[in-house]
């Protein structure tokens, strides 16, 4: 559908009922969807200068009192529809002021960001807040004060034995990596203004982050091993998918903070990703970030991002891949070296052979390449940019 005939339906989406809201009640209201959160708009998106939206404003005034004083699930709706609308920047300013008061006139004990929005933490960043800065500061302070939550619990019972059982299979931790990782400024930022509503965490809460996460591992990694407690079901796979996230929150935010660290600092990061490694969790993605500490020196992350392209395990190739994008994208500020030229080579034989496994990793990764850094892409590179023509993969 085009982008015109969505927005001409926009009114009727506004004023679709709420489940619970009124008369119109459903069985099961967590899992009807909202209409106006599966809309995907291009990136900078904004209304046309001459549209004519006037149709929108007393929905959106609607809205506005739901978030105020409506119930939780009806506040929760009404923020996700407004929230698509901020996204496309088509509301008023009026509007964009009263949202923001209404979006913070309730919120979380604990981490005191509104609550009953259906949204992750992280994305207060980007909406409305009255006071500048305070979506930033609070998030901060929330996600420093917390700690990865842990797969299983540790108890002593009344007859002073220990007890070790599952800690519950919610949504916490998902909820703490997603915030962690989307509060972060992201790799490729659009702008300074962009890049200054999200976190830039200091070397200090950097480490910090890397205490925590060393002490979950050391914790829990032995639970790893052993039989599995369910017949139908083995939790030991769902820590193994757990403990595997920490390795975007090395790459993503700890490594790339911790140039010039203290020696301690590096050798207890070589000792954690050894570690990793021996226990089977692949790492590779997260190995060029290294490269801020000189744990290993520039040859030998290329070796070893070398042999993960030449492997025939998808996990060793698409994180040798995403490995290479974010060294480049690092480099790019001259704190580290710069991909080897071969690497270049690699990635574009694979693409240009259409080589499996990871392909698919293979081209997104260039993509964003060539979107945010086509400075790279120089003759000794292959011009991996060509490789992308019309028709190469029958487009």
């Amino acid at each position: 559908m085009s982008q015109s005939l969505v927005l001409a339906r926009i009114p009727v989406l506004l004023s679709l009922p709420f489940p619970g809201d009124g008369h119109f009640h459903v069985r099961e209201p967590q899992r009807w969807v909202e209409p106006l959160a599966c809309i995907s708009w291009p990136d900078e998106t904004e209304l046309p200068p001459d549209f004519d939206r006037s149709s929108w404003s007393p929905h959106i005034a609607d809205l506005l009192g739901k978030i105020r004083h409506g119930a939780p699930e009806a506040r929760k709706r009404a923020v996700l529809r407004l929230e698509a609308l901020h996204g496309i920047r088509s509301l008023t300013a009026d509007e964009v002021s009263e949202f923001g008061t209404a979006l913070w006139s309730r919120l979380d004990s604990k981490s005191q960001l509104p609550v009953n929005t259906g949204l992750y933490d992280f994305a207060f960043l980007t909406l409305p807040e009255p006071t500048p800065g305070e979506a930033k500061q609070k998030l901060r302070h929330h996600m420093l004060t917390q700690d990865f939550p842990r797969v299983f619990r540790r108890e002593v019972t009344p007859a002073g034995h220990a007890s070790v059982s599952v800690a519950g299979l919610d949504v916490a931790f998902e909820n703490f990596l997603s915030n962690l990782l989307g509060s972060t400024v992201p790799l490729f930022p659009r702008d300074e203004a962009e890049r200054n509503r999200f976190i830039d965490w200091t070397q200090e809460e950097a480490v910090g982050l890397l205490d925590k996460a060393i002490s979950w591992w050391e914790e829990e990694k032995g639970q790893l091993e052993g039989t599995p407690r369910s017949p139908l079901w083995d939790v030991r796979d769902i820590l193994r998918e757990r403990l595997s996230e920490l390795i975007p929150v090395l790459r993503e935010i700890v490594l790339p903070r911790l140039a010039h660290a203290a020696r301690e600092t590096g050798d207890r990061v070589h000792n954690f990703l050894s570690k990793m490694h021996e226990a089977g969790f692949c790492v590779l993605s997260a190995f060029p970030m290294t490269l801020f500490l000189d744990t290993y020196g520039a040859e030998e992350v290329a070796k070893r991002i070398r042999q993960g392209m030449h492997s025939r395990r998808y996990e060793q190739v698409s994180g040798a891949i995403v490995g290479i994008l974010h060294w480049a994208a690092r480099s790019m500020a001259g704190a580290i070296p710069p991909p080897t030229t071969d690497l270049w080579n690699e990635l574009g034989y694979k693409l240009a052979a259409r080589k499996q496994p990871a392909l698919n990793t293979a081209i997104s990764s260039v993509s964003a390449i060539v979107e945010y850094l086509p400075q790279v892409l120089d003759d000794e590179k292959m011009e991996i940019e060509r490789l992308f023509e019309p028709g190469l993969f029958g487009g």
